[in-house]
């Protein structure tokens, strides 16, 4: 059975199964924050696959696993309407445009997430995002 959540819907989408939003959504507004073990790069399970395991990396050397939750459905999109911010050990998806109910929600690039906000990657992976703010 696919987790459930009160304004995500999980059901199949062109990339296997998708995250649709249930509500809307408004730019800069928090979809949901990630969740699941926190493993070093020595530590991650063997073999690893980058693009078929559910890992994040949120640090220089840190990675959150799958948590068995929505979060782990989340798919990429060249044409993204969320991103990842991370900060230390929390990862949080942010609508960077306006979700309407019924949309999937995909994430980000760094470079598109990038050129979207104007602010500066610091940690990057192909389907997350590390930003911290212009200084």
């Amino acid at each position: 059975m696919l987790p459930q959540h009160p304004y995500l819907l999980i059901k199949p989408s062109n990339n296997g199964y998708g995250v649709f939003a249930n509500k809307n959504f408004s730019a800069g507004e928090v979809i949901c924050e990630f969740h699941g073990q926190l493993y070093s790069r020595e530590t991650l399970p063997q073999p690893y696959d980058s693009v078929e395991d559910h890992y994040v990396q949120i640090g220089a050397n840190l990675y959150m696993g799958p948590s068995g939750e929505v979060d782990d459905f989340f798919n990429h999109s060249c044409d993204p309407n969320a991103g990842l911010k991370i900060t230390a050990t929390k990862a949080v998806l942010v609508a960077i445009k306006d979700i309407s109910p019924g949309q999937e929600i995909l994430g980000t690039t760094p470079l598109l997430w990038m050129k979207m906000t104007g602010k500066r990657i610091a940690i990057v992976t192909l389907t997350t995002v590390a930003v911290k703010s212009k200084t």
